[in-house]
Parts: structure tokens; sequence; C-alpha cells
């Protein structure tokens, strides 16, 4: 008798993947994706901005102008710099109202919680 021995990681990859779409996708993804990541913030634009690591994240470096764009859809920030942060949605999306792809500034020594409620739109906290 032959038989396919899975771990329950690659069982959980396998139902991910077959059942579920790419929003779906990253919710399940960064909710397992919770430990905190030093970040250098970079780039002055979406385009060039430092992606976000993990759920909550610490910006440790930020030089005036620079930014960090979300990777997923809840994610903790915190600006522990001496300059504001741009802080980016995902490509396409939008902030509150702000605009789509407009970044919100996070004061230095700020807090902010991003909670979306699909692919194109976020919320603040």
């Amino acid at each position: 008798m032959v038989g396919v021995v899975r771990s329950q990681a690659n069982l959980l990859t396998y139902a991910i993947d077959r059942f579920a779409n790419d929003y779906e996708k990253d919710l399940i993804v960064s909710t397992l994706n919770i430990l905190p990541s030093a970040v250098s913030a970079a780039g002055t634009n979406q385009t060039t901005a430092t992606p976000l690591p993990s759920q909550v994240s610490v910006v440790t470096v930020c030089v005036s102008g620079a930014g960090v764009i979300a990777t997923m859809p809840y994610h903790k920030l915190y600006n522990r710099t001496a300059n504001p942060l741009l802080f980016y949605p995902s490509s396409g999306a939008q902030f509150e109202t702000y605009g789509t792809n407009s970044p919100v500034v996070v004061a230095s020594g700020g807090i902010v919680e991003l909670l979306t409620t699909s692919q194109k739109q976020g919320w603040l906290g």
C-alpha cells in the first residue's frame, strides 16, 4: 500500500490555494504572520516604498519623505523615528476617503492601525 503523507502545513496551504480567493488568501496568511518586524522606510512614492513584512511593524529608520506600503489586510504600524512617515495603500486601493493610491502621514512617535474590508478599501484607526 502506497500512501502520501502530508504535513498539516501542506494541507492548509493546499486548501487555501484550492478554495480561497486572493483577498481571502491574504487575510489568512496575514493572520498567521503576527511577529513584529523592524522596518526601514525607503522610497518617496507608492512604487518605491518599503513593503511591510508583517502585521505589526516598527519603523526605526525614516528619512524625510520616505514611506512604507501595506501588503496585508491588517497592519499595526509604529513610527519610532524623528520624521513623519508616509503610509501607502496597496496599488489601486485607498485609505478612508483620501483617494486611490494616496498615502497618509504617520507622525513621529505615532501609531496607526489598518483594517481592509476589500482589496480596494482600507480603514484607519
